[in-house]
């Protein structure tokens, strides 16, 4: 998004006073947002082609940022600290420092970035991110930098970078530097692969990264430890291909969608988690995010309206699309259940401490298992406990002796997963 911005404003320098509007309104209101603004200001005067405008974007740029190396909020402040030095540097180039307004604050500020240890610490860690210290916003608007590059740079795993061999596959025609748009003007089109220049910036930028890895390394080694440098990180995004091969064909997908929501997918494994007894939507929600993450084949609830509830969606964040879900009344539990047993083939078991229910730790689920979960302050009512095949409980340290109804679902639906993993595995 700030790349798409810095673009809009250097390819139209009359929407610049609009831009600098929404900066002063915005840093009264959306003070996170103002590093995103701090870093298109940079940009801005370093790839101005032409030197008058240049000149003006400088002078405007510096009184307004000034005032932010002294902002609330640690980061901004930095990150402002280090914006001042990047544009002082190119009012030095270009010879416009007499001309700028506050000068001489610009001056005692620089110097003291330059002797502050927090300061140059953290001026030290921004130049060697690639798209403040490095990125021009025109030579490097290539697929190769959006896919490759910038995934590379940034630490994400290699197997989410997309080299230009995998466009060369499916665009085999090169693109012209620039395309002729229906209304008959000139359009410059994204690149596929990036300049030489580019390619030796990345270089220095990989080097600088080894350089730093390496330093942890030999930091690790020395207090006989492992390197704590960068290696591991978050990856909660799974590649939908890995769970349908033929997603590609817009007809399958869908007919996929209906399978899932009838619960036919082979991930889905033989238990049933009923949450009838249930009043509050919170646990509702949470616990059917925990079901569609273990693969639990379906969802009983109370009633079908829940899924509107907004409490309900702020915890299951869309879970209900993919998960079979079924209502069932509590007038129509009791045969619910006996009908699950007789007829499906299921074990009934319920999440309760009673006189002979096992613990958690001792007992063996079986493949198909109903799951009740009792009342948030009842638990299940002693009429449904005689339904029951086993009543379970999970072991306990302290003293309270109870669990929210959420945490005690998805502490025995994973205890059921992780048994059938290991069974099946």
């Amino acid at each position: 998004m700030e790349w798409t911005l810095i673009l809009l404003l250097l390819r139209h320098p009359p929407i610049w006073d609009a831009f600098w509007c929404r900066f002063e309104q915005i840093r009264s209101h959306r003070v996170s947002i103002m590093c995103s603004l701090l870093s298109v200001a940079v940009h801005l005067c370093r790839s101005q082609p032409d030197p008058a405008k240049q000149a003006e974007c400088l002078k405007k740029t510096l009184v307004r940022i000034l005032p932010w190396v002294q902002a609330q909020y640690n980061t901004v402040r930095l990150y402002a600290q280090a914006t001042v030095e990047a544009v002082w540097n190119c009012c030095l180039d270009t010879g416009v420092c007499d001309a700028v307004e506050g000068r001489s604050l610009a001056e005692a500020c620089i110097k003291f970035i330059n002797t502050n240890e927090e300061c140059i610490r953290h001026k030290s860690k921004l130049s060697k991110d690639f798209f403040f210290a490095s990125l021009d916003p025109f030579q490097d608007y290539s697929l190769e930098t959006i896919y490759f590059t910038l995934p590379m740079l940034n630490h994400l795993c290699a197997d989410e970078w997309l080299s230009v061999d995998v466009f060369k596959r499916h665009w085999p025609v090169t693109l012209p530097h620039n395309v002729t748009m229906s209304h008959g003007q000139r359009h410059p089109a994204v690149r596929l692969t990036n300049t030489r220049d580019h390619q030796d910036r990345v270089s220095a930028k990989l080097d600088s990264l080894f350089v730093e890895e390496s330093l942890w390394d030999d930091a690790g080694a020395e207090n006989g430890k492992e390197s704590s440098a960068p290696g591991d990180i978050q990856k909660k995004i799974v590649h939908v291909e890995t769970l349908l091969p033929a997603f590609h064909e817009q007809q399958c997908y869908r007919q996929w969608q209906e399978e899932f929501r009838l619960g036919a997918p082979s991930r889905h494994r033989h238990l049933v988690l009923v949450t009838t007894l249930l009043e509050k939507p919170p646990n509702l929600g949470g616990l059917c995010r925990t079901c569609e993450i273990f693969g639990v084949s379906r969802l009983v609830v109370a009633s079908l309206r829940i899924l509107d509830d907004k409490y309900f969606q702020a915890l299951s964040v869309t879970a209900e699309k993919w998960l079979p879900i079924e209502e069932v009344r509590m007038p129509d539990l009791a045969s619910y259940l006996e009908y699950m047993r007789y007829h499906e083939g299921y074990t009934i078991v319920g999440a309760e401490q009673t006189a002979y229910s096992k613990c958690l730790s001792k007992y063996d689920f079986p493949q198909r298992t109903v799951l009740l979960l009792g009342n948030e302050r009842e638990g299940i009512p002693v009429e449904l406990i005689q339904v029951l095949d086993e009543c379970v409980e999970i072991p306990q340290l302290g003293v309270i002796r109870s669990l929210n109804v959420h945490v005690s679902g998805a502490i025995l639906i994973w205890e059921y997963t992780k048994q059938h993993m290991q069974s099946d595995g």
